[in-house]
C-alpha cells in the first residue's frame, strides 16, 4: 500500500521477467529430458524452410522492435528439407533468440541458405558480440554448460544450443559456428533434401 505506482511497476517488470526466465528454464529441461530418453520422435517430412523462418521473424518481431534491431529471411520461398518441421522450428527458435540475445541495438539477424543435390545449408548470421575461441570450444558440451547475458542483460540457460545439436543430429543434419569477437556469430546448419539422403 505504500509503494508508488513506478515502484509497482518496476516490480511487476522484475517478476514478469524472472517469470518468462524460469518458463525458458522448465521449458528447456523438459526438453532436454525428453531428448536424453529418447522419446522424442523424429517425424521427417518436406519442409518449407523460408516459411519456418517468416514465422519466427515474425513471433521475434516484438523483441526486435523493442532493441531495434532487423531480421532478414533471404531463403528462397521453396526451399524444403527432409526433417521434422516441429524440430527444425525449436532449432530456428532457439538461435534466433540467441541472436536476439547478442546482438546490440541497431544491429542485423539473417538467414540465407544454399543448396546443392543432396543438403541445404542454412546460415543464420548476426551483427552481435562474438565470441572468442574459448567459448566457441565451449559450446555444445554439456559439461561446459553456463550462458553469458545478452546485450540487454537477458538471461538463458546454455541448455538451448545443446538441444539444437540433438536436434539436427536426429534429422542426419550437422550444426556448426563461426564467429569473430565484436563483429557476431553465424550459425550453419545443414539438413537433407531428400529421404534417400539418409
Amino acid at each position: 500500500d505504500e509503494m508508488s505506482q513506478d515502484d509497482i511497476r518496476q516490480f511487476s517488470k522484475m517478476i514478469h521477467d524472472s517469470s518468462k526466465n524460469l518458463l525458458n528454464l522448465l521449458e528447456n529441461l523438459l526438453e532436454w529430458s525428453v531428448l536424453e530418453q529418447n522419446k522424442r520422435h523424429c517425424k521427417p517430412e518436406k519442409t518449407n524452410l523460408s516459411e519456418i523462418i517468416r514465422k519466427n521473424i515474425e513471433l521475434f518481431s516484438p523483441n526486435c522492435k523493442k532493441k531495434g534491431l532487423s531480421m532478414a529471411n533471404k531463403v528462397s520461398p521453396d526451399t524444403e528439407v527432409w526433417a521434422d518441421q516441429n524440430m527444425v522450428d525449436t532449432v530456428v527458435r532457439n538461435l534466433s533468440s540467441n541472436a536476439i540475445k547478442y546482438t546490440p541495438e541497431g544491429g542485423t539477424i539473417s538467414y540465407h541458405s544454399q543448396s546443392n543435390d543432396t543438403h541445404v545449408t542454412l546460415e543464420i548470421t548476426d551483427t552481435g558480440v562474438g565470441m572468442d575461441e574459448t567459448t566457441l570450444n565451449q559450446l555444445f558440451k554439456l559439461e561446459e554448460l553456463r550462458s553469458r547475458p545478452g546485450t540487454g542483460n537477458e538471461k538463458g540457460t546454455g541448455l538451448g544450443l545443446l538441444i539444437c545439436r540433438e536436434l539436427i543430429e536426429k534429422n542426419n543434419g550437422t550444426i556448426e559456428v563461426k564467429s569473430t569477437l565484436g563483429e557476431g556469430s553465424t550459425f550453419i546448419i545443414t539438413l537433407p533434401k531428400h529421404p534417400h539422403n539418409l
